[in-house]
């Protein structure tokens, strides 16, 4: 017999943002990496996620404030379970650092923090970057409405902290959502 998952949606808080950001290591580790694009596990290390900018972009995501929201899935032991990011842009939100864990996917979860970004944003449109090859991440975006904007060009991210020896094929797709009529 399966348990029925009991979680909550919180707002979160630069006190959240360590244990997010190693949320978050983990989630990449599982899902990220590709080694035929030279996308291993190791870019993705306790070791790389523990260098100060990557520590500076969790405590400023973390960081609320009128433009700025976080949310967190949470168990009844207060473990994460995922969370979701939103900034306003002024003529849209960008949606950010959207994980849900791998053992915790298909159960809601996702969909809840969407709601929350979904309220944060009213009638202004929400945009979000995801990466080129995950095709389940962009199929669900577009059951919930996104969209691909061909007319962006496709985004490298900056991973400073990895091996100057490193090549990998990690760029990033622009996904909108319009504004619901």
């Amino acid at each position: 017999m399966s348990r029925h998952l009991i979680y909550k949606i919180v707002e979160a808080d630069k006190h959240w943002a360590d244990e997010y950001r190693m949320f978050c290591q983990k989630a990449y580790q599982a899902a990220y990496p590709r080694p035929e694009r030279g996308v291993t596990k190791d870019l993705f290390s306790e070791a790389i996620f523990n260098s100060p900018r990557i520590k500076t972009y969790f405590n400023e995501l973390l960081s609320p404030s009128e433009s700025n929201k976080f949310w967190l899935a949470l168990d009844d032991n207060n473990h994460i379970l995922g969370g979701a990011g939103a900034t306003n842009k002024v003529d849209h939100i960008e949606m950010q650092a959207f994980y849900v864990s791998e053992n915790h996917q298909g159960q809601g979860i996702g969909r809840a923090l969407y709601e929350k970004v979904k309220r944060f944003a009213g009638k202004l449109p929400i945009e979000i970057e995801v990466i080129e090859y995950m095709e389940e991440t962009i199929k669900t975006y577009e059951h919930w409405g996104f969209r691909i904007d061909p007319s962006r060009a496709k985004v490298t991210y900056p991973w400073t902290e990895w091996p100057d020896d490193a090549i990998a094929s990690y760029q990033a797709i622009h996904m909108v959502r319009p504004v619901p009529k």
